[in-house]
């Protein structure tokens, strides 16, 4: 396994156990919450929930964007492979035809340009997934600083200024 497969297989790992960690999060602290306090503190609970509720669903946002970005690679990867493998044919045939060998031409041209038209539309979709992932990843992780903050306001600042 090369360095670059590592660091994807650590990295998918941590995408997993931060969501999982994220609505663990959220789901002991709506257990844990005192419905009958009266202090304004109890607010801080809803927007820490809805900080760390809009960080899972961002988390989860990546995930698949993350599955779909390898899945274009990969699909790039392929039609790049063949684009070259058709350049060699159509080497090879001018070879031919310049000796004399070869009589037939085949259309590479329009597989090659078919491959080009490929190869953009792959290229295109992984910019705009690279977008999403980066606004995903930003998003889930200030959500989740931003929940926890509050969380820690409401729990805590009762406690002490009691």
């Amino acid at each position: 396994m090369t360095n670059e497969q590592q660091a994807v297989a650590l990295q998918e790992k941590l995408e997993f156990y931060f969501v999982g960690l994220v609505f663990t999060l959220l789901g002991l602290s709506v257990q844990t919450f005192v419905r009958d306090r009266t202090d304004p503190w109890h607010y801080f609970d809803l927007l820490g929930w809805l900080f760390l509720f809009c960080s899972g669903l961002s988390g989860l946002l990546r995930l698949e964007t993350m599955f779909k970005h390898f899945k274009f690679h990969a699909r790039k990867d392929q039609v790049e492979a063949m684009r070259t493998a058709l350049n060699k044919r159509g080497q090879l045939e001018a070879a031919q035809e310049l000796v004399g060998v070869r009589t037939e031409r085949s259309d590479l041209a329009s597989l090659v340009a078919l491959t080009e038209s490929e190869i953009a539309t792959a290229e295109k979709w992984i910019a705009k997934n690279q977008r999403v992932q980066t606004f995903s990843y930003h998003l889930a992780k200030w959500a989740f600083v931003g929940g926890l903050l509050a969380l820690f306001v409401s729990r805590s600042f009762p406690v002490v200024w009691k």
